[in-house]
């Protein structure tokens, strides 16, 4: 599909630091095949243990969505991650060999029916460092060339001729890319500017400052008051899964609003999240939970840096983005509570 390539630059930037935060402490999904693929080659080495393993994985592991988890140590850790920190399959056979999940972590690619859009999870402490220490908002296009992708497409939403899928698909992304432009022309604080973009975009009138200031830090009974669904509002403030590694405590980082800024420019570019339900309703409601969320776990004293990974991991690897709209109410309930909780947070006056 000749599409071009649409990037920021610290997904250029990017290097292994070999951390291994990705080998730890969390499931690690791979395909069943990938499953028995990685215990023939096991057994093939010799690997007999981690074969065995892999093996007992593929045929009793619970399935998610037709994935199944490599098998973790006690410790939280892969099995094969070595004391150096260096995975232990990878070098025996070789990156191109390893599931796709792990070749691919921390780079995020979307095809769209106009451009492919590539980006960086934030659950990497080294991704996580470079949104840290950047300093422009801005995005590269590129001529499409395959070869220098950082990492092959992720997620299709181009659609298909065949079913007719295009059209809708296209016409989806056509108006997701007014509202990355609409962003980075606007200016003020986080939230002045996720204001005006949804003011734009759905001629809504936003609350204001008769909220604002509200969030101290438990806002729920006048946001229902104001009309937030209580479930809504309930999983924006839920109690992260995972907490963020010790060590992001210490990384430093640029004030709040530009740093919060530059996240919700990220993930309004790259959204990912969509998976869990395309539609420009749930775009406007996780980018009001980010805001939302974000200032919350300031408040709370989390590590400006640390919200941020959290965010990402829950956003990207767990089920944030579905629980933020329960299958019973209306999405557009969902979505305008959280704006409500993400304008009484932060006033956008």
């Amino acid at each position: 599909m000749n599409v071009p390539a649409v990037l920021h630059p610290i997904v250029r930037a990017w290097r292994c630091r070999s951390r291994a935060h990705c080998c730890r402490a969390w499931r690690v999904d791979v395909t069943p095949e990938a499953l028995g693929v990685m215990a023939a080659r096991s057994t093939a080495a010799g690997a007999l243990v981690p074969a065995m393993r892999l093996v007992r994985a593929h045929a009793h592991e619970e399935r998610l969505e037709g994935s199944c988890a490599l098998p973790m140590e006690p410790d939280g850790a892969c099995l094969f991650l070595q004391k150096d920190r260096l995975c232990g399959y990878r070098l025996a056979h070789g990156v191109d060999t390893l599931p796709a999940s792990c070749r691919r972590f921390p780079f995020l690619g979307m095809l769209t029916p106009r451009r492919r859009i590539y980006g960086l999870s934030f659950a990497c402490p080294t991704a996580l460092e470079l949104l840290g220490a950047q300093t422009s908002d801005a995005w590269s296009a590129e001529p499409d060339d395959a070869a220098s992708a950082p990492t092959e497409t992720l997620c299709d939403f181009a659609g298909s001729e065949d079913d007719g899928s295009r059209a809708a698909a296209t016409a989806f992304w056509d108006e997701h890319w007014r509202w990355v432009e609409l962003w980075h022309a606007s200016e003020g604080t986080p939230e002045a500017r996720l204001a005006a973009l949804l003011e734009a975009v759905a001629g809504l009138e936003l609350p204001r400052a008769s909220l604002a200031g509200a969030a101290e830090p438990e806002p729920f009974a006048a946001l229902v008051a104001a009309g937030a669904d209580a479930r809504v509002l309930g999983a924006l403030a839920a109690e992260p899964r995972r907490a963020p590694p010790a060590e992001l405590a210490t990384l430093p980082a640029s004030d709040d609003d530009a740093l919060l800024a530059r996240y919700l420019g990220h993930r309004l570019l790259v959204p990912e999240f969509l998976m869990t339900g395309a539609s420009l309703g749930r775009l406007a409601g996780v980018l009001c939970a980010i805001a939302a969320r974000f200032r919350r776990e300031r408040a709370r004293g989390t590590g400006a840096l640390a919200a941020i990974a959290g965010l990402d991991h829950a956003l990207l690897h767990g089920d944030w983005s579905r629980d933020l709209f329960p299958d019973d109410v209306p999405e557009d309930r969902a979505w305008q509570s959280l704006a409500l909780a993400a304008f009484a947070v932060r006033g956008i006056d």
